[in-house]
């Protein structure tokens, strides 16, 4: 009884201040996690749990020991918009992560550079400006595997641009996704938020069957708190819990979503190597701002957009 008095004072005297100033990056304190474990989410899913990965982003610039960040157009379908590494668009400011979108005309880096014949005629490599830059940072690229987790707890605490054409995206890919591609790999949209509405949390599944075609499912835009707008200024905290049974979706500890990973279950070869469920392996975690497609329409008169991560933290 004494322990359990001592944890709730505790709990309490931490809700009334910012959670980092209770952590060093350099040398936590190991009671630390458990208490806020107890505010940051339901007990349960944390039992038995460690705190295995996290970014505080409490330095002065981005820990490029665990991420690496996107120099490149978004998507084929996303001509106007270009991931760019550079301080406007990739920051640690404030102890926040920013990524942010802007405006801007650059000429641009990739006109004459298609890298196969096929790609010659491509807008990207043919336009002479790139119109919108924003950020992207992942946990792993082709070269680097910096981090990667099979199961777990993610927990990312942000804040989202209310601005219209904005998508913001915290999600997972595959580890194999370098092997085999997308969606074969298995996509986990632990967020996906739009700027056009705003009270919606997105939890989505893409996967891949055997010939490759995307099967996805997903929650159809629950609202965790109708008719509040989740880009409202404030933090809010974005996670998944995953086993080998099934993923589960909170926002603010509301859950949002539930998919059963078992119904993924698929069997293949490629180049001689056996491919399975693509959630029954590792995945790495990627963090994003992108304008229009999804997005919907956007004006640049409104941009720039600005998407926060105050942290990132793993757990298994």
């Amino acid at each position: 009884m004494k322990s359990k008095i001592i944890i709730a004072i505790t709990a309490a005297a931490l809700l009334s201040q910012c959670e980092k100033q209770q952590q060093s990056v350099e040398a936590p304190d190991q009671t630390t996690p458990q208490v806020q474990l107890q505010t940051l989410a339901p007990a349960s899913p944390y039992e038995g749990m460690s705190l295995v990965w996290r970014d505080e982003f409490d330095g002065a610039e981005l820990d490029r020991t665990k991420w690496t960040v996107m120099d490149r157009y978004a998507s084929p379908k996303k001509t106007h918009l270009y991931f760019r590494d550079h301080r406007d668009n990739v920051r640690v400011e404030d102890g926040k992560l920013i990524l942010q979108a802007h405006y801007v005309q650059l000429p641009n880096p990739q006109k004459g550079k298609a890298w196969k014949p096929s790609l010659e005629k491509d807008k990207r490599f043919t336009q002479n400006s790139i119109p919108v830059t924003s950020g992207r940072v992942q946990t792993a690229d082709k070269k680097n595997n910096l981090a990667s987790w099979k199961y777990g707890r993610i927990d990312v605490r942000a804040k989202l641009s209310p601005v219209h054409g904005t998508h913001a995206a915290i999600w997972t890919m595959g580890s194999d996704f370098f092997d085999i591609n997308w969606p074969r790999a298995g996509e986990i949209d632990i967020l996906e938020h739009l700027g056009r509405s705003p009270d919606a949390s997105w939890n989505v599944i893409h996967k891949g069957d055997a010939k490759g075609k995307d099967s996805t499912v997903n929650n159809n835009g629950k609202k965790p708190f109708p008719g509040k707008s989740l880009a409202d200024g404030k933090f809010h905290t974005f996670s998944v819990v995953w086993n080998e049974k099934e993923i589960v979706w909170f926002c603010d500890n509301v859950e949002t979503y539930r998919f059963d990973v078992t119904s993924a279950d698929v069997r293949y070869d490629i180049k001689g190597k056996a491919y399975g469920n693509p959630f029954k392996t590792a995945h790495f975690l990627i963090l994003d701002l992108t304008i229009g497609g999804w997005g919907g329409p956007w004006s640049n008169k409104e941009l720039p957009a600005t998407f926060e991560i105050d942290y990132v933290r793993v757990y298994q």
